[in-house]
């Protein structure tokens, strides 16, 4: 079942909820923000540390063509840099567990050595 709701607002919110383990899912539109990179890497699962002026996380990057810019050469990074991405944030409790994981789902600027 899901359930769609604050239609009036410009977030959407999808609530899942499933029988066989009461899983909650929410999933929160994405928003603009800075991001500093701390490390990167260049493997296949493009789970980055990055730092956003409070915290320090891992963020899987989803953006294919700026993935792929990478494996071509055209982007390259120093200590300092910034990314201008549009950053989903999502939410599930399972087990009584609440876990919250980042997904960058574009990659709109590169500001090197900021």
């Amino acid at each position: 079942m899901k359930l769609r709701i604050n239609p009036m607002t410009k977030t959407n919110h999808i609530f899942e909820f499933t029988k066989s383990n009461l899983e909650v899912f929410s999933d929160n539109k994405e928003k603009r923000i800075f991001l500093q990179i701390e490390s990167t890497v260049l493997q296949d699962d493009n789970q980055w540390r990055f730092y956003d002026g409070a915290n320090s996380f891992l963020i899987k990057i989803n953006d294919f063509n700026f993935i792929q810019k990478i494996k071509d050469g055209n982007e390259r990074f120093k200590k300092g840099d910034l990314l201008v991405v549009d950053l989903r944030r999502t939410q599930t409790i399972e087990k009584k567990v609440l876990k919250t994981d980042y997904s960058i789902v574009l990659v709109h600027e590169h500001r090197i050595n900021f």
